[in-house]
């Protein structure tokens, strides 16, 4: 196994969280070393119909949950990390149609394998990789999913994938790299037409570090 496929293993994880009122499995999440602290982040949407849930929780409402998240390897189901140390976002809430800034949910983690945080955005052209093991894949499938930034915002990235067949589904909270390995941005949803125009769009490594620096201080 190389370097870099046994990295992405133990960095991209499959979430499970667990409350006095839910207990679910959705999505991916991965850990990042952001200034010393070590991050597990995914989407907050996928407290909602998005995770199988009957209703979209609020960030406030979560606050006020005892949550513990159980983060498993996408391909053994080995469980990675486990932790109930929430960090609260002020204004969390889940995907919007206008923004993606504050669909972000995160649990401070152990010292782990973890991404480093890109601290410029990308240029539209630059080749990017969705790092996840989708839902229609088998154990030993790539995890990196090739992409072309498209479009560039303060608070998002579009990118098209390279593969016009791929389903993107599972993905929701991986994250999505540059060329340098570094995260540019958490993919929070698909659009486009698939065989034509399948995209992806990414909340911004900027708008994830000043969430977190914000959380950790």
């Amino acid at each position: 196994m190389s370097e870099a496929l046994s990295f992405y293993r133990q960095a991209v994880l499959k979430p499970g969280f667990k409350s006095k009122v839910f207990d679910f499995k959705a999505g991916t999440a991965f850990v990042v070393n952001f200034e010393g602290h070590y991050v597990l982040l995914t989407a907050m949407h996928l407290f909602g119909p998005a995770g199988g849930l009957n209703k979209k929780y609020s960030g406030e409402e979560l606050a006020a949950l005892d949550i513990t998240v159980t983060a498993r390897a996408c391909d053994t189901h080995e469980v990675i990390l486990a932790s109930s140390n929430v960090l609260t976002f002020k204004g969390a809430k889940g995907r919007q149609p206008a923004t993606t800034a504050d669909d972000l949910f995160a649990v401070s983690v152990v010292e782990c394998s973890a991404f480093k945080l890109a601290k410029k955005l990308p240029s539209v052209g630059d080749k990017v990789s969705l790092v996840a093991r989708l839902k229609k894949q088998k154990p030993g499938d790539t995890m990196l999913h090739p992409a072309t930034v498209v479009a560039v915002a303060n608070d998002y990235i579009e990118y098209k994938f390279d593969n016009k067949r791929l389903n993107p589904g599972g993905a929701s909270g991986a994250p999505v790299i540059n060329e340098a390995g570094e995260v540019i941005g958490m993919n929070l949803v698909s659009a486009g037409i698939p065989m034509v125009n399948r995209k992806g769009r990414a909340n911004t490594a900027l708008n994830l570090r000043q969430r977190l620096r914000s959380a950790l201080s």
